[in-house]
């Protein structure tokens, strides 16, 4: 819970974080370029519209160019158009032309043209700003229209205008200060003029609102209108200047109307990029002036949100990222992102279609992709983690794994392997080059029997030298003696071994002896085997430092060369698993044993070739359960198996079974144990399987051999028995004397006591070997112990000793052999007897279960010792204080067993023991 509220509050912080640097980013403009060309896409999807506004354009074009001659051309043409408009009662006349000199061809021009547009008196000029050179330095100046026009002028309206970066007109000033002056834009001055606005109605703008008169326009931060384009070239209603001139339209199209006159030919014609225009078709500025007018007639402008609001929307936006980031995975995080994108886009596209509203959105994506990939960033950085600790911890195993054949350290063991080379071998000389991935060269690295100084700084390139031959052709190489670097030119033989792994040579061992000659094939033979041990350890260490270098940090996250070098390690580590995974299998394969492994619900998931050969199961069957196979043996019902079967996995109890293939005459012991994870969740189970036919058939060969002795012994003692007790009669006639008696008395005592082991011993053979069946019937089991306590009272007397019942009348029936319970029954209660101190109370209990009925035999006794309890049911099993045949309990459990009932013991020292048996109820029967 602490981890997850760490985690929640780092998301926070992060995306408030990234929320200040869009901000920042965005009150710079840095992605203001970006914004304008969403602006642009929006006109292009939004399209074309029909200008409600009375607007005319008399088009200076290539026709008019083509009947009129080359531009400039005599002004007597403008006047005739003046008045033309004029007396087509045109509302304004906006003269889109330079008129700021005289003509100087033809000065009556000049006069018919200040006469027209005096008589017309609604016509708006433009103004020009150029820069001069002075002395001084550049100098701006104002280009305004002849005196005598400027006089009779309705207006004048500057016409200056800014592109953006990117070359695209999207906004105009709507006032030009210059001096002591201030001028309107052309197009505003026109609409002040069609609207009979005075300049005295100016206000200060209120906002980002330009409040003049009736009119109030919004702006953006630096004061500019945004100009709301109704289409591309022509879609204000535009007509030919040649085709007015010659009276080819009606003058009732200019009626009441503002009529713009400029030039639309090419190259001659002012033109600008607009949003709806490319390279090959600009909007010439007549045109970018009619757009201004609808704008701000229609009122159809482009509002949009001021900084402080976008930047209050970022912070808002950015803690809620961080909520919702932090409840989803990377991808799923990654599909938001993407659809939060597109449902802002949409949102644009049709808050300007509708109400040309603009929203800025790219700051907006900029901060959702930042926050994912942060928060990405720190789930990678967060599985890195994970993933080097797992990592860590697999090559530490991988790593000991590798050394266990070893007990030096990691550092240690090339070192001591170079110094037990040369003492085994009486060396000169060890010297160890390994191989620099990064220099691409074998330099030394260890030396026994030789200073490191002076070889030390040898340095050897494939290929180049012994050292570098031997690794780029990774075969073993001798020569005599030992040249330079080595400075060894005493030395004998020397041997040159590389250490390889696969196909690559990661270094090479060189052995120099005392003398010539002296390795033998053996030898060297040996040496191998030595140099591809020490190439394992090298790769080990070497695997074991790659998989241990961290690969979480800023550098790593964004480089792919730690992944890639650990992906190569963990492929190493790979190898080695499925290596060892083959000689496991061959082990397993080999084993005479079966073996299995089966998940919880005991399906089988491995078997060894013997498990299936040895309960005759086939190869093709699929989704094994060994409950299943065991319930085929017909030996265990299911729901005991079950009962078994959940005791192994929720209890980790061991299961023994024995089963019998009675068609192959085949006795199988199965052992089946839980196995558990680190936090000791089951997981499994393992289970082995033993062919136990041959002990079998030896246990009961025993068996018949100790009947058939017994057997043979029962007959001589029992005419020995006679002959004594014959003796005995006939004392008491004055035949015997002396100690005569005395002898002859414990010669019967021992007979009674051999004769009773040969009994126990015949009893038990006949009962384990099924030569005793039992004739189960129904009894009542109440009246089997009150005969046993019946029986059992006068021994219990002379010890002083009480026998108690407790047992209801009503008991059911039970399906049993009477006289074998009989049998159990005073065994048990001479066991009693015998255990008890003088005065001790012995109790029968007789209590109903679902299926059984149980009896228990409870005595105030000295007890079992603990170490004693696993015992007490063993063969010829009997406490050292105590003298029996050890027999007595064997027999009882081996009968209980055959009625399918169960017999135990429960006991403490000083306090008496219990011995508990149960018995079939015969209604269930």
């Amino acid at each position: 819970m602490v981890r997850k509220v760490k985690d929640r509050f780092w998301g926070i912080k992060v995306c408030l974080f990234l929320s200040f640097i869009t901000s920042v980013i965005f009150l710079l403009g840095w992605v203001e370029s970006l914004e304008n060309m969403g602006l642009d896409l929006r006109f292009r999807l939004r399209g074309p519209i029909d200008p409600k506004s009375d607007i005319v354009i008399v088009a200076i074009d290539a026709v008019s160019m083509k009947d009129l001659g080359h531009w400039p051309w005599s002004r007597r043409y403008h006047a005739r158009l003046i008045d033309m408009l004029a007396k087509a009662q045109a509302k304004v006349i906006g003269l889109d032309l330079s008129v700021i000199e005289e003509e100087k061809r033809d000065t009556l021009s000049d006069a018919a043209f200040f006469t027209s547009a005096t008589r017309a008196g609604n016509i708006v000029y433009p103004v020009f700003f150029d820069l001069i050179r002075t002395d001084s330095g550049k100098k701006e100046i104002c280009l305004k229209p002849l005196p005598a026009l400027k006089e009779t002028a309705l207006g004048l309206g500057h016409i200056e205008v800014e592109p953006s970066l990117d070359g695209i007109l999207r906004k105009i000033n709507l006032v030009r200060p210059f001096e002591d002056e201030g001028f309107l834009s052309f197009g505003l001055e026109i609409v002040r003029a069609a609207r009979d606005i005075s300049l005295t109605d100016l206000k200060s703008p209120r906002g980002n609102t330009f409040i003049f008169g009736p009119l109030e326009i919004p702006m953006d931060d630096e004061g500019r209108m945004l100009i709301n384009y109704c289409g591309g070239q022509h879609t204000v209603k535009t007509f030919s200047y040649i085709d007015v001139l010659e009276e080819r339209i009606p003058l009732s199209e200019f009626t009441g109307k503002i009529v713009l006159v400029g030039i639309t030919a090419k190259k001659i014609s002012d033109e600008f990029m607009t949003p709806f225009s490319d390279q090959s078709n600009p909007m010439p500025g007549v045109e970018i002036h009619a757009n201004v007018i609808r704008t701000i007639i229609e009122q159809d402008y482009i509002r949009r949100a001021d900084r402080l609001t976008i930047i209050l929307l970022i912070f808002l936006a950015g803690i809620a990222l961080s909520f919702l980031f932090h409840r989803l995975s990377p991808r799923k995080s990654l599909v938001v992102t993407f659809l939060l994108c597109l449902f802002l886009g949409i949102i644009s596209v049709t808050a300007f279609n509708y109400d040309e509203i603009w929203i800025d959105i790219i700051p907006f994506v900029l901060l959702m992709g930042t926050s994912w990939a942060a928060i990405t960033l720190k789930e990678v950085n967060a599985a890195n983690r994970s993933l080097d600790e797992e990592v860590t911890r697999l090559s530490e195993i991988y790593r000991t794994s590798g050394k266990s054949l070893l007990s030096q350290t990691t550092e240690e063991t090339p070192r001591q392997m170079i110094y037990s080379l040369k003492d085994f071998f009486n060396l000169k000389a060890v010297i160890l080059f390994l191989y620099e991935e990064r220099k691409k060269e074998f330099t030394a690295q260890f030396t026994a029997g030789i200073e490191a100084g002076s070889i030390i700084k040898s340095r050897f390139k494939l290929g180049e030298g012994l050292v570098g031959k031997v690794a780029q052709q990774k075969e073993l190489k001798t020569v005599e003696g030992l040249e330079q670097p080595f400075d060894l030119s005493e030395a004998g033989t020397s041997a040159f071994l590389p250490l390889n792994i696969k196909d690559r040579c990661v270094g090479v061992l060189v052995l120099c002896t005392q003398k010539s000659g002296t390795f033998s094939r053996d030898n060297l033979d040996f040496l191998n085997i030595v140099a591809n041990r020490l190439a394992q350890l090298i790769e080990i260490e070497r695997t074991y430092e790659t998989l241990s270098s961290p690969s979480i940090g800023p550098l790593n996250i964004l480089s792919s060369e730690k992944t890639v070098q650990k992906v190569e390690a963990l492929a190493a580590i790979y190898n080695s698993i499925i290596l060892d995974r083959i000689m496991i299998d061959n082990i397993l394969n080999d084993i005479t044993d079966g073996i299995m492994v089966a998940d919880c619900l005991g399906v089988i998931t491995y078997a060894n070739p013997q498990f299936k050969a040895l309960l005759n199961v086939p190869d093709e069957r699929e989704k094994l359960n060994i409950i299943e196979i065991i319930k085929e043996f017909g030996f265990y019902t299911k729901e005991e198996l079950l009962d078994e079967f959940y005791k192994v996995v929720a209890n980790n109890r061991i299961l023994s079974l024995n089963l019998e293939m009675e068609k192959k005459n085949k006795s199988y012991n199965l052992s089946l144990a839980s196995f558990r994870d680190k936090r000791e969740r089951t997981i499994g189970l393992v289970g082995v399987l033993h062919d136990v036919t041959y002990l079998k058939e030896i246990s009961q060969a025993k068996s018949e051999f100790v009947a058939t002795v017994s057997h043979e012994l029962r007959t001589p003692l029992t005419s020995i028995r006679g002959v004594v007790e014959l003796l005995l009669t006939g004392m008491a006639k004055g035949d015997i004397y002396g100690n005569k008696q005395e002898l002859l008395e414990i010669a019967l005592r021992n007979t009674n006591r051999l004769t009773k082991l040969v009994e126990d011993i015949l009893s038990l053979s006949k009962i384990e070997s099924g030569k005793i069946k039992m004739e189960l019937e129904e009894t009542d089991l109440v009246a089997l112990i009150q005969y046993a306590v019946s029986e059992m009272n006068i021994l219990a007397e002379d010890n002083n000793i009480s026998i108690h019942t407790s047992m209801s009348q009503s008991l059911p029936l039970v399906l049993a052999d009477a006289d074998r319970i009989n049998q159990v029954l005073v065994n048990l209660l001479s066991n009693a007897i015998k255990f008890s101190r003088r005065g001790g109370r012995i109790t029968i209990e007789a209590v109903e279960e679902p299926e059984w009925i149980k009896v228990r035999v409870v005595d105030t006794g000295i007890g079992i010792p603990a170490e004693e309890m696993s015992k007490i049911f063993e063969k010829f099993h009997s406490p050292v204080t105590t003298k029996g045949t050890g027999l007595g309990l064997s027999i009882c459990k081996a009968i209980i067993e055959e009625h399918g009932g169960r017999i135990w013991a429960e006991s403490r020292v000083g306090k008496g023991s219990t011995f508990c048996f149960t018995l079939p109820k015969a209604v269930d029967r």
